[in-house]
Formats: C-alpha cells, sequence, structure tokens
C-alpha cells in the first residue's frame, strides 16, 4: 500500500514509524480542547475554510500551534486567504503563498520564525 494511503488509513491516537526519518500519529480531538506536552516539526492543518469555521483560523489558535511547533517548524494549509496570511503572521510564522495542487489556486506554508 502506498505510504500515502497508509496515512489516511492508520489507526487514530497510535504512533506509526512510516521510515527512519518519519513517524506519523493522527489524533481526533475538538482542537480547542487538544493538549499535549510534544513539540512539532509538521503540522498539516487542514480544518475547513475560515468562512465555515472562523474560530479555527485566528491568532489565538495559531499562537497555540506556534507554541507546539518547533522553532523554524512548518505549518501547511490548503487556506490561503488574507485573514489567514495575517493570523499566522501575528502568531509569530512567516508565511509564503505556493501553487496549490489539481484546482486549488494556491497553498500557504509557514514556518515559526519566533
Amino acid at each position: 500500500m502506498p505510504e500515502f494511503l497508509k496515512i489516511h488509513t492508520s489507526s487514530w491516537g497510535a504512533d506509526h514509524q512510516f521510515s527512519e526519518f518519519f513517524s506519523f500519529q493522527k489524533e481526533k480531538a475538538e482542537f480547542e480542547k487538544y493538549t499535549t506536552d510534544q513539540v512539532f516539526d509538521v503540522i498539516f492543518y487542514d480544518a475547513f475554510d475560515p468562512k465555515s469555521q472562523p474560530e479555527l483560523w485566528t491568532e489565538e489558535i495559531f499562537s497555540k500551534i506556534a507554541a507546539q511547533t518547533c522553532h523554524e517548524g512548518a505549518l501547511v494549509t490548503y487556506s490561503s486567504k488574507g485573514i489567514v496570511k495575517r493570523a499566522l503572521r501575528a502568531a509569530g510564522f512567516e508565511v509564503k503563498r505556493y501553487p496549490g495542487p489539481g484546482m486549488k489556486t494556491h497553498v500557504l506554508r509557514a514556518i515559526k520564525i519566533k
């Protein structure tokens, strides 16, 4: 099974070692209530868009994420809206826009710099 499919079919709450350099754990929780002592290198932020769930795209939420992201760690998201870029920058990320896949025009990569 391709690695991409293994990520999507892996069980919740368990560590999955895909290679010597990459491990993965899916968590199913309400984000606003989620806590952990872990610090992450990469966060794939795939919440619904800011119009559907504005509470998940605020400076407060991105500051919480920044606190759990290592220095120069990355957050990537399909949303490239201005409010998202501004909230990420205010939370201490350097934000760059890249061409998106398929019909998606742009995606964002945010690197924690503070």
